[in-house]
């Protein structure tokens, strides 16, 4: 998986559906942004410090959040009950078609989301620190799926129904064999969004480094996985969307 081109993805402009739109981040989201990320109850669990200042925030849209596959999620006030995926920079579609493979998704040119700003999805790179519990899978188009809310949006629904239009898109536009996401030992939460959407836990890393809080502060990492054969079969019953 080192060097896997995921600026070279077909990353759509937008995804829409079940209530919620995910979108690029902007500059102008900086103080939206601070307002949420200040609160030490929502980096720490994830791995980062609470943001300092909106001068800080808008660095962070700068930098971490403008790489492909990092979404602002928001409330999506024009609602219409289906999902959709809006589409990209030309190169939207592996067919050049501007239809998405993924289920209760379907192209559509509306303008980018302006509704109130709730939280952060993503892919990344998987991290080298559980590389070793992974490379039994033999899995060649990976990525690592990380996803926060504010905390006035916990208890909604919305952390399980941003994740699942990410695993949506990973495998039906993206044509990814599987998706990873960590968790700490103490952070539940997190642990039921990936049981609920039937990711499984595969391995743990005892003391990995949280080098952003601090030299000294370490945690034990849970690694779950799904496959894209996974995550199409059939379900016997829907996904109950719990946060």
């Amino acid at each position: 998986m080192a060097g896997f081109p995921i600026d070279r993805l077909p990353w759509p402009r937008q995804l829409r559906g079940e209530g919620l739109v995910l979108r690029r981040w902007r500059e102008d989201d900086a103080p939206a942004l601070f307002a949420l990320a200040s609160d030490p109850l929502i980096g720490p669990p994830a791995g980062w410090p609470p943001h300092t200042s909106v001068e800080e925030s808008r660095e962070i849209i700068g930098s971490v959040f403008s790489v492909p596959g990092t979404y602002c999620v928001t409330l999506d006030h024009g609602v219409d009950g289906a999902g959709r995926v809006d589409g990209g920079d030309g190169a939207d579609r592996a067919d050049g078609t501007g239809s998405a493979d993924s289920a209760g998704c379907r192209g559509t040119d509306s303008a980018e989301g302006s509704g109130t700003i709730i939280g952060c999805v993503g892919f990344k790179t998987p991290e080298e620190f559980y590389a070793g519990v992974v490379a039994p899978f033999g899995d060649h188009k990976a990525l690592d799926l990380g996803y926060w809310l504010g905390r006035a949006y916990w208890h909604h629904g919305y952390a399980t129904k941003a994740a699942r239009a990410m695993l949506d898109l990973a495998f039906g536009t993206l044509g990814l064999d599987a998706v990873y996401a960590t968790h700490n030992t103490a952070n539940d939460a997190s642990a039921a969004v990936m049981a609920r959407l039937g990711l499984r836990e595969i391995g743990r890393v005892d003391h990995v480094a949280e080098d952003l809080l601090g030299p000294d502060v370490f945690r034990d990492e849970i690694i779950c996985r799904i496959s894209a054969e996974e995550w199409k079969k059939p379900r016997t019953q829907p996904l109950d969307p719990l946060r």
